[in-house]
């Protein structure tokens, strides 16, 4: 794998962190590419400029699927339509400064306004931590009662 920045080839590192690509020319380059822990690039390594513009794609669309309660798969389901691109080549890790210029303006334009994010997920009560045996019992009894409440109404 060459280095974007100076076009040198990447040797796989270990770090506290885990694995990553780091230029053979450091410390005169500092570039870096983050890696899977099978060794895997994460993506296409990029230039500063394609980092930054990654890291603002990632932020608006990470507000995105967030708040309307997707999972990462669906979110990206999303944005592959909205962009036009096969599913399968829709990861921010891959794209090129321009593709996410084009992200951070459909996640702008679709963006849940603040004061309805989360307003669709019913919130489950956080449970009473019970005092001793005889509460914990009663605890159980109550949740036993809502389930069969539940099954019933259906």
């Amino acid at each position: 794998m060459a280095c974007p920045e100076c076009s040198y080839p990447m040797r796989l590192r270990p770090s506290r962190y885990g694995l990553f690509y780091g230029c053979s020319r450091f410390p005169e380059c500092k570039a870096t590419h983050g890696a899977h822990p099978d060794g895997r690039p994460l993506g296409i390594p990029a230039t500063g400029e394609t980092k930054q513009a990654r890291i603002r794609a990632h932020a608006a669309f990470d507000r995105i699927w967030r708040s309307r309660g997707w999972d990462r798969n669906a979110a990206y389901k999303w944005l592959s339509e909205q962009l036009k691109i096969k599913r399968a080549l829709c990861h921010i890790g891959r794209f090129d400064t321009d593709t996410c210029d084009r992200v951070v303006a459909v996640c702008t334009e679709n963006e849940v306004p603040r004061r309805f994010r989360g307003a669709r997920k019913a919130r489950r009560p956080i449970p009473r931590r019970p005092r001793d045996l005889n509460d914990a019992r009663s605890i159980m009894e109550d949740e036993r009662e809502d389930q069969d409440e539940t099954r019933n109404e259906d």
